[in-house]
């Protein structure tokens, strides 16, 4: 037994720090993409180790999903004001442009762009959508709504799974007008490449959210939602 101890504390100095306690978040597609990655780079150079880090992603409904059954401590959602069960709690703001690609859309399309004059106008043009459960799609045609453009705005048109850079891979094609987010295309409005619609009244705000579900976080998820909130200001 003395020799088994003995052994058991010389194996311990030699394994040298004590294990890593795994991370694990789930994110909706756009926060995946543009939000997430430049925190985590910043959170392992300030000394944090990403050695058992694993991140998950789907739209809202798979996230809350996820969260709702255990899989995963802290979410990360879009275009989610509320949802019952969970605790949700404002992370950024962000902002959704209904943009376009004056080099690839057809000719006729971007005439119809040009003579705009109101939200409604929208409904008249080809409008490139995230799939259904998607919270940034759900932002969107909530705010279609309050400007009162008809429905057939989104009941129409194309709908692509995969994500923000899905759509905006279309869009930058001339296969339509989406609603992007602004962290997503800040390189594509600089450039020109994307413009917005020239729709002053027709901005949408939406906001990154925390999720948790129970009693409440603790341990690496905490820690890294403190630093990330440290981050953002």
């Amino acid at each position: 037994m003395a020799a088994l101890l003995t052994e058991a504390a010389e194996a311990m100095e030699a394994g040298g720090a004590a294990p890593v306690e795994p991370l694990t978040l789930a994110a909706s597609t756009t926060s995946a993409a543009h939000v997430l990655p430049s925190i985590l780079a910043r959170y392992q150079q300030s000394g944090n180790s990403l050695a058992r880090f694993t991140l998950r992603v789907g739209n809202t409904e798979q996230v809350l999903g996820w969260v709702r059954d255990g899989t995963v401590p802290l979410a990360i959602v879009e275009g989610q004001p509320k949802a019952r069960g969970f605790h949700l709690e404002l992370f950024r703001q962000d902002e959704l442009l209904p943009v376009w690609a004056p080099a690839t859309l057809p000719a006729d399309v971007a005439a119809r762009i040009a003579g705009m004059r109101r939200p409604a106008d929208i409904a008249d043009l080809p409008i490139l959508w995230r799939e259904e459960g998607s919270g940034t799609r759900r932002v969107v045609e909530v705010a279609l709504e309050k400007a009162r453009v008809p429905t057939q705005a989104w009941s129409s048109g194309c709908q692509f799974g995969g994500g923000t850079d899905a759509v905006k891979a279309a869009t930058l094609a001339g296969l339509g007008v989406a609603f992007l987010p602004r962290c997503a295309i800040t390189v594509e409005l600089q450039n020109g490449i994307l413009r917005p619609l020239p729709l002053k009244s027709l901005r949408i705000p939406r906001a990154f959210r925390w999720v948790t579900c129970g009693s409440g976080l603790s341990g690496v998820a905490a820690a890294f939602r403190r630093f990330a909130q440290r981050e953002v200001k």
